[in-house]
C-alpha cells in the first residue's frame, strides 16, 4: 500500500492497492476447500480530500474453473464510490458499479447498479450501518440485484467482538455473522456463519489459534459446508514455526467428508508442508501437498510449488521456478492429470552502465489431462518450450524503454471421441517494444507493441498492451458482494 501525495489531498493520506491470487486446481486451504482453480486480481485507489471527503475507485476480477475445465465463475466489476463524513459519528456514501458475470444458468450477463450507505460510529470499535442498491441497466440475462441490508460491528469488551449483516432483495436473503473471543494474549477463538439463497450457501465455521511459544503457533478449524459444490464437514489443523529470523516452516492436515455435486460421496484426507527461507542474498519458498479422495474410485494427488531467487553479485541475479502436480486414479491404476511448469532465468544489470538491464529465461510447460471427455475434440496433452530475452534501458528515474524477443515451440495432442489422436505443432516467434513510466514508488504505467509470427501457418499478428502495476491489499464497501 502506498500513501499518495498526503500534503496535496489531506492529513489522512491516499492509498493505492492491488492484489493477485492464483490457486491451482486441487489446492486447498483451511478457509477454502472447493477444489477449484482460481484466478483473482484487482486494484483500488482511495483519494482523501480534506478530513471529510473521500473518493474510491475499484476494479476486481474473479475466474474459477472446476476439474472438467468448465468455468463456474467469471466476474469482473468496476466501481466508483464517494464518501462524506457529515459529523464525527455519521458518514454517508454513494456508489456506481458495472458488473459482468455468469448468471445462475451460466450465461454471460452484465448490469449497472447504484448504491447508497450510511454508517453511524459510536466510537472506534462500535458502529451500525444500512445500505441499499438498485439495478438501473442490465442485459436480458442479468439476474436483478436490488437489495437492502443492515449490519453492525461491536466490541463488547477488550476480548469479545461481534459483526453481522442481513440482506434481502431480488437474489434472496443472506445472513453473515462472526464472533471473535480473545481468551488471553496467546489464545483466540472465532465462529462464523454464512447463509446465501442466491449462491445456495449455508456454511458454519469454528476455529481457534494459540501461540504455544514465541516461535510456534497452532491453529484448528471445523467447517460445515453446504453449497453448490456439495455438502459435508471439513476438519483442518496445522502448525506454523518461526525457525529463526530468516526461516519459516509449517504443516497442515485436513480430513473431510463431502457429498460432491459432481462426484458423489468423497472422503478426503490431506497433508501440506511449506518452508520459506529469506536470506540476504537468496530466497527459497516451497510448498508440498498430498491428498487422497475416496469415493466411487480412489484418487491421489500430489502438488508442489517452488520459487528460488539468488543474487549472485551486484550485477547478476539467478531465479527459478518449479511447479508440479499429478493426479492418479488408483482404482484404474492410471494417471488422469499431470502438470509441470519449470523455468530458469538470469537477470543482469552491468556495473559499467546501471541504466541497462538484461533478462533471459527458459520455460518448460507440460499439461496432461484425461478428466474431460464430454467435448467433441479435447486437448489432453500439451508441451511447450519457451525461450525469452529482454533488454531494458532506463532513460531517467521515471522512463524505461524495452526490446524483447521470444520463441515458443508448442505441441498438442487432440483426442476425439472416437479415440483417435491428432497431433498439432506450432512454432511462434515474438518481437516487441515497450515503454513504462514510473509515477511513484511501486506504481507504474506501461505500454507494449508486439509482432507474433507463426512459422507453421505463416500467420503474422500484431497487438498492443497497456497495463498499470500497483501494490497489494484488499478491502470492501457499499455494494452487496
Amino acid at each position: 500500500m502506498y500513501d499518495l501525495m498526503p500534503d496535496t489531498f489531506g492529513a489522512v493520506g491516499n492509498d493505492i492497492e492491488a492484489w493477485y491470487r492464483d490457486k491451482d486446481l486441487g489446492y486447498s486451504y483451511a478457509s477454502q476447500d472447493d477444489n477449484l482453480a482460481q484466478l483473482a486480481y484487482g486494484s483500488k485507489l482511495r483519494l482523501q480530500f480534506g478530513d471529510r471527503t473521500q473518493l474510491t475507485t475499484r476494479f476486481d476480477h474473479l475466474d474459477e474453473q472446476d476439474s472438467s475445465g468448465k468455468t463456474v465463475t467469471d466476474t469482473e466489476r468496476v466501481e466508483v464510490e464517494g464518501q462524506y463524513r457529515v459529523t464525527d459519528h455519521l458518514k454517508i456514501a454513494a456508489a456506481g458499479r458495472h458488473v459482468n458475470e455468469l448468471n445462475n444458468d451460466d450465461q454471460q450477463s452484465s448490469g449497472d447498479l447504484v448504491g447508497v450507505r450510511a454508517d453511524y460510529e459510536f466510537n472506534d470499535d462500535n458502529s451500525v450501518y444500512v445500505k441499499g442498491q438498485k439495478t438501473v441497466n442490465a442485459s436480458q440475462s442479468f439476474d436483478q440485484d436490488d437489495s437492502v441490508a443492515v449490519g453492525a460491528d461491536f466490541a463488547l469488551n477488550d476480548d469479545w467482538t461481534l459483526s453481522g449483516e442481513y440482506t434481502t432483495g431480488d437474489r434472496g436473503d443472506s445472513l453473515q455473522a462472526k464472533v471473535d473471543y480473545q481468551v488471553n494474549d496467546y489464545y483466540s477463538t472465532y465462529a462464523s456463519y454464512i447463509q446465501e439463497d442466491y449462491d445456495n450457501e449455508n456454511n458454519i465455521v469454528f476455529g481457534q489459534k494459540v501461540d504455544l511459544t514465541d516461535t510456534l503457533s497452532f491453529y484448528q478449524e471445523n467447517q460445515f459446508v453446504d453449497d453448490n459444490n456439495g455438502k459435508g464437514k471439513v476438519n483442518s489443523f496445522g502448525f506454523d514455526y518461526d525457525v529463526n529470523d530468516d526461516v519459516d516452516a509449517g504443516i497442515a492436515f485436513e480430513k473431510s467428508n463431502l457429498k460432491s455435486t459432481d462426484n458423489g460421496d468423497i472422503e478426503r484426507s490431506g497433508i501440506s508442508v511449506y518452508t520459506s527461507v529469506d536470506k540476504d542474498d537468496y530466497s527459497l519458498k516451497n510448498k508440498v501437498e498430498y491428498r487422497v479422495d475416496k469415493g466411487d474410485s480412489k484418487v491421489t494427488q500430489f502438488v508442489t510449488t517452488n520459487r528460488y531467487v539468488h543474487h549472485l553479485s551486484d550485477e547478476y541475479t539467478l531465479f527459478g521456478k518449479f511447479n508440479y502436480s499429478k493426479s492418479k486414479d488408483e482404482t484404474k491404476n492410471e494417471v488422469v492429470e499431470r502438470y509441470t511448469e519449470s523455468s530458469v532465468g538470469l537477470a543482469c544489470r552491468p556495473i559499467f552502465n546501471d541504466r541497462l538491464n538484461f533478462l533471459t529465461r527458459y520455460t518448460y510447460l507440460e499439461d496432461y489431462d484425461q478428466t474431460d471427455r464430454s467435448k467433441e475434440q479435447d486437448t489432453n496433452n500439451e508441451k511447450s518450450h519457451i525461450v525469452e530475452g529482454e533488454t531494458i534501458y532506463s532513460v531517467n528515474a521515471h522512463v524505461d524503454l524495452g526490446l524483447k524477443g521470444a520463441y515458443k515451440k508448442k505441441s498438442e495432442l487432440y483426442k476425439r471421441k472416437d479415440s483417435s489422436d491428432v497431433p498439432v505443432t506450432n512454432e511462434i516467434f515474438l518481437t516487441g517494444i515497450s515503454a513504462s513510466y514510473k509515477v511513484m514508488k511501486d506504481w507504474d504505467v506501461s505500454g507494449e507493441y508486439h509482432w507474433k509470427k507463426d512459422r507453421v501457418t505463416d500467420d503474422l499478428e500484431q497487438g498492443a498492451l497497456v497495463s498499470v502495476n500497483i501494490p497489494n491489499q484488499l478491502e470492501d464497501a457499499v455494494f452487496r458482494t
